[in-house]
C-alpha cells in the first residue's frame, strides 16, 4: 500500500563529498560518460557538480544522476556508521554486465557485487573507494 503519493515528491540524486573533485569528474566521465550538467555554490562554500547524460539535458531525462560535493576535509566514514556506501549500474543482459565489469575492471574500484534482478542486471560499486 502506498502511504503517500504525490506528482511533486521525487527522489533527488545522491550526494557524494568528495576530496579530488578534478579526479572524480574525471572518473565519471571516463568511465560512465557522465558530465557536469549543472554547478552551483553551496552555502557552505564550495561547489555542487550535478551529473548527467549531456545530450539528454533538455529533457526530463536529463535529470541528474548523480552529484558531487568537494570536500577537501572529508573523511572515510567507518562501515558501521550509516550512509550510502555503494550504488548500482542496471544493465539490460549479462552481455552489457560483463562489458561493463570489464571496463572498470582496470578503474581501481571495488566492486560489492553483482545481482541478477530477472529483468535487469546489476553491479553494485563501492564508492568510498572512489572518494577517499
Amino acid at each position: 500500500m502506498n502511504v503517500y503519493s504525490s506528482s511533486r515528491i521525487r527522489i533527488g540524486p545522491p550526494l557524494l563529498f568528495v576530496k579530488d573533485i578534478d579526479r572524480e569528474l574525471r572518473f565519471y566521465g571516463e568511465y560512465f560518460n557522465l558530465q557536469p550538467i549543472r554547478k552551483y555554490h553551496h552555502v557552505g562554500g564550495g561547489f555542487i557538480y550535478d551529473l548527467g547524460f549531456r545530450h539528454l539535458s533538455d529533457s526530463s531525462e536529463g535529470l541528474p544522476l548523480i552529484s558531487l560535493q568537494h570536500s577537501p576535509d572529508s573523511k572515510i566514514p567507518s562501515s558501521r556508521s550509516a550512509g550510502l556506501y555503494h550504488f548500482a549500474i542496471l544493465v539490460p543482459d549479462r552481455t552489457d554486465l560483463a562489458a561493463t565489469y570489464l571496463a572498470l575492471k582496470g578503474s581501481g574500484i571495488r566492486f560489492d557485487g553483482f545481482a541478477d534482478h530477472l529483468v535487469t542486471e546489476s553491479l553494485y560499486l563501492r564508492i568510498l573507494k572512489i572518494m577517499a
